[in-house]
């Protein structure tokens, strides 16, 4: 062993102790930098990924909304077409009935118009009828 009384083998070595720990200190910083650069990176990518991602599913969204709308529209569109034939079958149907209801009235009062234009005749035919039978029991009576 090699020693010394001022102890100038152990400063030697404390002064190399101090300058690798300063390096070593230094690396260590440097690496936590590196370290916290490279995370700040990667955070900074994943938030751009995830960003990017719910935009796409915004996009989507509001994409699917459109068409549901757009299919909505259509459907609605559908219904009043539908309701509007409806209504105009009705009205058709109406119309018919009103047509028949009308030609069965005319029909009735010309059956009626016929039969009192038959009545009245039958009635003139009756008194003809009358007369003609009464005529012979008439002339045969004297003084008339």
């Amino acid at each position: 062993d090699v020693y010394d009384k001022v102890s100038y083998l152990s400063s030697l070595g404390k002064t190399q102790i101090a300058v690798v720990q300063r390096d070593a200190d230094i690396g260590v910083a440097e690496a936590e930098r590196d370290a916290g650069i490279r995370e700040a990176e990667c955070k900074r990518e994943m938030l751009d990924v995830k960003f990017m991602a719910d935009t796409k599913v915004a996009d989507s969204k509001r994409a699917f909304e459109m068409q549901k709308a757009a299919f909505t529209q259509e459907i609605n569109m559908k219904q009043v077409l539908i309701a509007q034939a409806e209504g105009e079958k009705i009205r058709k149907i109406g119309e018919a009935e009103a047509l028949v209801i009308e030609a069965i009235g005319k029909a009735e009062a010309e059956k009626m118009k016929l039969k009192a234009e038959a009545y009245q005749q039958y009635g003139e035919a009756a008194k003809m009828a009358l007369v003609l039978d009464a005529l012979p029991h008439v002339s045969a009576r004297p003084g008339l």
